[in-house]
């Protein structure tokens, strides 16, 4: 009679299966949380192409003329006027809530940006080229309200002569409207807020890099040396810091 027999994994075995699922673990896993963070950064991209289109839609309403940072006695906040396109909101009934597409999902998943601070917009515009309080074009400090006379002009899209260039948003700004007008996004060396405005610019420093800020309230947000960017013409790029130069920040170098 033939007996019957048993197989089985030998302990050797068991020990080589585990070891093999334990390797491969280790090689997915990172794979996996690499292929999650650049979906995450590419929806950050499409987010901050969708709020720069629908700014710019502001702007061809208004005769091409952007919207404030600050806001007027005609005309709102930028987030406010953007908010509504994105929330397809009639103007005189926002903010019944403000969209998700102001967030940067990468930012929150590597915790650059607290989830306190996850309420509002993480992208802010360029503020010193957006029509502020004031007419006389005299402050030469941006809480105050007026824009410089040099700088004004370019409220208007068309005053533009390479908008290709000309960053209009960036990763920056959470919290408060006033975040948006604060540190590398308006207090570049390039715009010489300090002293007599006048106008000039060193066009020697056009291609300097500028200086990388401190990632608070309206510096650009470097997350590993990178930010992304929406530009005047419509189109979106990620630079690292040595990409970003005076010239994308003051329409005042040609």
């Amino acid at each position: 009679m033939k007996k019957n027999t048993h197989s089985a994994f030998t302990l050797i075995e068991l020990l080589t299966v585990i070891a093999v699922i334990a390797v491969l673990a280790a090689i997915l896993i990172p794979a996996i949380g690499t292929v999650r963070m650049n979906a995450l950064e590419t929806q950050g991209l499409s987010n901050i192409r969708q709020v720069g289109m629908s700014y710019l839609m502001v702007a061809q309403e208004d005769g091409g003329i952007l919207p404030s940072v600050y806001g007027d006695e005609k005309k709102d906040l930028w987030d406010r006027q953007v908010n509504a396109i994105l929330i397809n909101e009639q103007p005189e009934n926002y903010p019944s809530q403000w969209s998700e597409t102001f967030k940067d999902p990468a930012a929150i998943a590597r915790g650059v940006i607290s989830e306190e601070n996850t309420s509002k917009w993480h992208f802010a515009p360029l503020g010193a080229i957006t029509r502020a309080y004031g007419d006389d074009g005299t402050a030469s400090d941006p809480g105050s309200g007026a824009a410089p006379k040099a700088l004004r002009a370019y409220n208007r899209i068309l005053k533009h002569q390479h908008p290709d260039r000309q960053i209009l948003l960036a990763d920056a700004g959470v919290g408060s409207p006033d975040d948006a007008v604060w540190g590398d996004l308006l207090h570049s060396e390039s715009f010489s807020w300090s002293g007599n405005w006048n106008g000039r610019v060193d066009s020697g420093k056009a291609n300097d890099p500028i200086d990388p800020g401190a990632n608070t309230g309206g510096d650009i947000r470097w997350m590993e040396g990178e930010a992304k960017f929406f530009f005047l013409d419509g189109h979106v790029e990620k630079r690292q810091q040595n990409e970003v130069y005076n010239k994308n920040l003051n329409p005042l170098y040609l």
